[in-house]
């Protein structure tokens, strides 16, 4: 089950507590930072077992946990946000100009040999794009039809 295997995967991480090479201590002192400054618990985030085990045994008495918060949350929650948004007529130039000037250094730091294997690459690219796929996998392809669509679009409240 899908729902359980996330389940025991984050109590893994939390009991396991892998910071990595970042310190565990200020590693745990961050994560209570964060609930305090919006004058939270700052212990709620270290202490999960309580919750976790709560979790755990409404989701072995079948109970709806995830779908619930889902229908709550997500499907009726009632805010909505439209975004408008203005291209820029520089960002693209702004873009290619950064780019090139990366792409130069990148090269300038290559010598011959390096120049070279970079355009092999290049090649065995060139050759694998433009290179047939086979039609078992192109069968495996997912592809829409016209009658696969609704011919009516969801209507999206922006009031």
């Amino acid at each position: 089950d899908a729902v359980a295997a996330a389940v025991n995967s984050l109590e893994f991480m939390l009991r396991e507590q892998n910071t990595g090479t970042f310190p565990k201590g200020l590693a745990l002192m961050l994560a209570a930072v964060r609930d305090w400054m919006y004058e939270g618990d700052p212990f709620t985030t270290l202490h999960f077992q309580k919750p976790l085990e709560s979790i755990k045994q409404r989701l072995a008495a079948d109970e709806p946990v995830f779908q619930t918060m889902i229908k709550k949350y997500l499907l009726d929650n009632p805010h909505r946000v439209t975004v408008d948004t203005t291209p820029s007529l520089e960002a693209g130039a702004a873009l290619e100009a950064a780019e090139r000037d990366r792409l130069a250094a990148a090269r300038a730091g290559l010598d011959d040999s390096g120049m070279k294997m970079l355009t092999e690459q290049v090649e065995k690219l060139r050759q694998a794009q433009s290179a047939e796929d086979p039609p078992e996998l192109l069968a495996r392809v997912p592809s829409l039809k016209l009658e696969d669509m609704p011919r009516a679009g969801a209507s999206i409240p922006d009031e």
